[in-house]
């Protein structure tokens, strides 16, 4: 995931700012990019299960960026 500035759309190195606060460490971590952050699931047994967790890591991710504004 791309961490862009939502007022300029440019990135922003923000992960670590965000790891601070992330609870499952297992499935969301920094990548070499200070710009960017990795999703992982469990193994899956199918893409919907794929779809399914990496939705809900999304959306968890995605409301506490709103809240670090």
């Amino acid at each position: 995931m791309q961490i862009i500035d939502p007022e300029t759309k440019n990135l922003v190195s923000g992960a670590s700012r965000i790891l601070e606060h992330v609870t499952d460490i297992n499935r969301v971590k920094p990548e070499l990019i200070a710009s960017t952050i990795e999703l992982n699931t469990d193994v899956c047994a199918n893409i919907e299960m794929v779809r399914c967790e990496l939705s809900d890591r999304l959306r968890s991710l995605l409301a506490l960026c709103d809240e670090l504004g």
